[in-house]
């Protein structure tokens, strides 16, 4: 987890009625794409937008009811700088047993550029390590989640590799992997994590509480089991 500005409403915790619909996901027609940002500036603002298979539309500003055309969008995970945090609201749907969204937005750089995105962001780096038999660099990322009213108030999860190569740059990314980590703490030096080398290829396993999670990288592709 990293650190920067935080700014809550003063109500923030006082849920409305109902479901937030994440205004960075909505179908946004004819805007320009965003060069992601693949270099690896290492800092503690530093986290990652995973894309994955759906578009994310950036903004200018904060967008509160009112459409707004985003001045674009981005197609490709990107490194990002966070600046700022904005909770604003919490909605909960009491149609369901437990069903919470929320409005907060995230000022962000990439590449330089300053945007705004409602798309709750990957803000944990949760391991890093060279592979010298490589020479590249692996990234284990994680997004916090939380629990009760708290969007990110630790629980790592939503898990997935990146590596990068020597001039840290990232030239592969996997997809989330289909793994449910389920604990508040992220501890490598107790267990956490375990990496291996083995027949050369770099093998590790996120310890779970209620299953595990093995894949192994060969210099070149990612074998998951």
């Amino acid at each position: 987890m990293f650190s920067q500005t935080k700014i809550r409403t003063d109500n923030y915790f006082e849920p409305k009625i109902g479901i937030y619909e994440t205004k960075s996901l909505e179908k946004i027609f004819n805007s320009p794409l965003i060069p992601r940002q693949t270099k690896y500036n290492k800092g503690e603002n530093v986290g990652l937008l995973y894309v994955g298979d759906k578009a994310v539309a950036l903004f200018d500003r904060i967008i509160d009811k009112e459409k707004n055309q985003p001045v674009g969008i981005l197609t490709k995970s990107s490194f990002i700088g966070v600046d700022t945090i904005f909770y604003n609201e919490i909605y909960r749907d009491t149609t369901k047993a437990w069903h919470v969204t929320y409005n907060v937005w995230y000022a962000i750089k990439i590449n330089g550029k300053r945007y705004y995105t409602d798309y709750q962001i990957h803000d944990f780096i949760a391991f890093e390590t060279f592979l010298e038999k490589f020479n590249q660099t692996f990234l284990l990322v994680a997004k916090s989640t939380g629990y009760d009213y708290f969007i990110d108030n630790g629980y790592p999860n939503e898990f997935f590799a990146l590596i990068l190569d020597k001039k840290n740059e990232l030239v592969f990314e996997t997809k989330l992997f289909d793994f449910n980590y389920s604990d508040e703490f992220w501890e490598v030096n107790l267990g956490s994590l375990v990496t291996k080398f083995e027949n050369d290829k770099f093998e590790f396993t996120i310890k779970g509480v209620d299953t595990n999670f093995t894949a192994k990288w060969t210099g070149k592709e990612m074998i998951m089991r």
